[in-house]
């Protein structure tokens, strides 16, 4: 009887496994140094730094525990905090005139870039421990809550400068501030509906998308150009995003099974992240060239 060895494949995939530990360790133990560093730049600004920048070191610092914990409620937290990050380094880098301010801006785009590239999708999959689970939009609803939550991070930062600058002056600064609260405050309460996969969660964050934008194009936020233009921008994508949910459910019409997102939707926010990394980098090497 002619022996035959057991063909080597079957044992591939098991090697392949035990590195996905060391993998993701790897990816975690670099997105965690990413982000406790770019809270110890948020005050590091230089001269007085205003008591309202602890916002973003204090959710930069939670973004470093959140990512280690496997609920897609934590992922999604974790990553609008590095993305409202990687927004503010990118406009301070390229609007700021100060030298120290750019260059803080700079290593905050490389930190909060490097930390969402070296994530990737790890921990927004289907298979991770999560309830959130619709039959269909996963794609669409995940990445508007992203941007959500990165819009109310950016909202509660400057409605507490506003009024920390404004006080009880009697100006509007405290009229602008309080409203950029009221609105980071009903967004939070539109993302905890949205990930319960609520109905009024989702008419909840149209509506105060809407709003959003339109307070930011009207400049009645009192933002400075172009955090203003940027803020009506994210928003109006939000809007966009809520209109084919709300299409399938005014016709009440079942929903198909969510397919995989295509080559091109996956590269789109690498494009992004990459362009935001570099725009910054070039123009500060530009500037200390000239």
């Amino acid at each position: 009887m002619e022996m035959t060895s057991p063909s080597p494949l079957p044992a591939m995939p098991a090697a392949t496994t035990r590195l996905q530990p060391l993998a993701r360790w790897a990816r975690l133990g670099v997105t965690t140094s990413c982000a406790l560093g770019a809270a110890v730049l948020m005050r590091t600004w230089g001269g007085d730094v205003p008591a309202a920048l602890w916002v973003p070191t204090g959710l930069l610092v939670l973004s470093a525990a959140l990512i280690h914990h496997r609920q897609l409620g934590s992922q999604l937290v974790a990553r609008s905090v590095w993305w409202a990050n990687l927004v503010l380094g990118t406009v301070i880098s390229l609007g700021s005139t100060s030298g120290h301010e750019r260059a803080v801006g700079v290593l905050l785009c490389l930190a909060m870039g490097t930390a969402l590239l070296a994530m990737g999708r790890v921990g927004l999959e289907e298979g991770e421990g999560t309830g959130f689970r619709p039959i269909a939009f996963r794609a669409t609803l995940t990445f508007g809550m992203i941007m959500a939550v990165a819009d109310a991070q950016a909202l509660t930062l400057f409605g507490a400068l506003k009024l920390q600058s404004g006080g009880w002056k009697g100006d509007y600064e405290w009229a602008q501030g309080a409203s950029l609260l009221v609105s980071a405050t009903l967004l939070v309460v539109a993302i905890a509906g949205l990930y319960r996969l609520r109905v009024w969660g989702l008419l909840l964050s149209a509506a105060s998308a809407v709003g959003v934008c339109a307070l930011s194009a009207t400049d009645a936020y009192g933002l400075p150009f172009p955090l203003g233009l940027g803020l009506a921008a994210t928003s109006g994508v939000q809007v966009l995003l809520c209109l084919p949910v709300l299409r399938a459910i005014v016709r009440g019409r079942a929903a198909a099974p969510s397919a995989s997102p295509s080559r091109l939707l996956r590269l789109a926010p690498t494009v992004t992240i990459a362009l935001m990394m570099a725009a910054p980098m070039a123009s500060w090497l530009v500037r200390r060239s000239g």
